[in-house]
Parts: C-alpha cells; sequence; structure tokens
C-alpha cells in the first residue's frame, strides 16, 4: 500500500473556502474554480491563506503593476456601479468582493492584458 500524505492545511483552506462560498450564496462549482486557480498558483494560495489567519491582503503578489488590492477596489467599484451607489456602503459584502478579487487576480495571472484592459475600461452604467 502506497503512502498517502495530506497536508492538513490544504484541507481546511478548502473547507474554508467552500464554506465562505457557500455563506455568499455562489455555487459550488465557483469554489472548486477558484481552488484549481489556487493550487495552479502557489503564491496565490499563499495570498490565500494569508486572508483566510489575518482577514486581510497581504499584496505580495504583482501582475504588471496590478496587486491583489487592485483587483479589490476594481471589484468594489463595479458593485457600486451594479448597485447605482456613488460609494462603499454596507449594502457591499466584503468578504464577497475578496472572493471575486481572488478569481479576478488569478484571471490577471493567466492573461494580464485582458484583464489590465477590463480595469481601464470606462465606469459607465451602460457597461452593464
Amino acid at each position: 500500500m502506497a503512502n498517502i500524505i495530506l497536508d492538513s492545511r490544504k484541507l481546511k483552506a478548502f473547507e474554508n473556502l467552500k464554506f465562505i462560498v457557500k455563506d455568499k450564496g455562489l455555487p459550488e462549482e465557483f469554489a472548486n474554480n477558484l481552488w484549481n486557480e489556487l493550487l495552479l498558483k502557489p503564491e496565490l494560495y499563499e495570498e490565500f491563506l494569508y486572508f483566510l489567519d489575518n482577514h486581510s491582503l497581504k499584496d505580495k503578489i504583482e501582475v504588471k503593476g496590478y496587486t491583489i488590492s487592485d483587483v479589490f477596489v476594481f471589484m468594489m467599484s463595479n458593485s457600486n456601479i451594479q448597485n447605482d451607489v456613488g460609494k462603499n456602503t454596507a449594502y457591499c459584502d466584503k468578504e464577497l468582493m475578496v472572493l471575486y478579487s481572488f478569481m479576478g487576480m488569478a484571471q490577471l495571472m493567466n492573461d494580464p492584458d485582458a484583464y489590465i484592459k477590463k480595469m481601464n475600461e470606462g465606469k459607465g452604467m451602460d457597461r452593464y
């Protein structure tokens, strides 16, 4: 029988991710897709672990001058536009925005030019 070594920290991180995703009403597929991205990008996985432990972003990863905090601000801005509010309100779910930011950072890492273009598009309401 082969020796099986399990990384308990990864199991706990995946459980936490699934819990947050379920709590925020996102489909399980979102958790699976984000988890796959985290496993493919060790530095993003480390950023996620830091978030789970500290409830803040480390900003260690930089892609063409953009960090996960930049992606978070982009997500917040989009949320404000979609909800037709001019600023960060209590209505905005910050934890949900962080999940979207991790997925956005994965997309930025996969295709920097396309994601940067998306981030720099105009902020008008007719985008939605």
